[in-house]
């Protein structure tokens, strides 16, 4: 009886560290895909960054209205999720600053734009967050339209951000076609703000003419 009990006891020490071996392992094998996926995010926001800072927006500006929008929403992921110094800061709000219609420059100077950017990113950096996804709307067809004889469109963002309070920020930004024939970010509402007014009567009054809110 007391051989019994003692290889007993043997098998049952093989299998619980068998067994911590195996949930050892799984760990590590988790942690490490969560590590390699980390580590691949950094990677494209550093590839998109270097991406974005190298195109010359005088010679290669996005042609569609919603092309326009996806490079603004490359600049703001890479502005918020990057640590960067305030060169490198400066230079990439100056690719967004290029995004914007000359009515919106008159009352957003640039340097009031990268100070602004400056204290986001400090808050955003304090709370923890980052953005970690975007989605442009693609029925951009159907709502374009003609206002004073310049071509309008209105692009729905959404914009993913991760922390204590994930949220979805649901916006559109309102562009139209300069004397260059390039789409420009007149402003941007919030999706409610939007269904209120009628797309004329936007462009017209000029109702969002301000900085977007993070």
């Amino acid at each position: 009886m007391g051989i019994f009990k003692g290889k007993h006891a043997k098998l049952l020490t093989l299998m619980v560290s068998v067994s911590l071996v195996i949930v050892l392992t799984y760990i590590a094998i988790v942690d490490d895909k969560e590590t390699k996926a980390k580590s691949d995010e950094v990677i494209k926001d550093c590839s998109e960054l270097e991406e974005i800072l190298a195109t010359d927006l005088d010679k290669d500006y996005p042609i569609t209205a919603r092309e326009v929008m996806k490079l603004y929403c490359k600049i703001q992921k890479c502005m918020f999720n990057n640590e960067l110094s305030d060169d490198t800061l400066e230079n990439l709000v100056d690719k967004e600053f290029q995004l914007y219609d000359k009515d919106f420059i008159k009352k957003n100077p640039f340097n009031d734009l990268l100070n602004k950017r400056k204290n986001e990113i400090v808050k955003f950096r304090s709370d923890k967050k980052s953005v970690f996804g975007y989605d442009i709307d693609a029925d951009d067809k159907e709502r374009e339209w003609t206002n004073n004889g310049r071509e309008c469109s209105a692009i729905e963002i959404s914009m993913k951000m991760s922390g204590d309070d994930k949220k979805v920020i649901d916006e559109y930004f309102i562009l139209r076609k300069d004397d260059k024939e390039q789409y420009k970010i007149v402003g941007n509402m919030s999706a409610k703000d939007y269904d209120k007014n009628t797309k004329g009567d936007v462009i017209k009054k000029k109702k969002f003419i301000d900085i977007d809110k993070k």
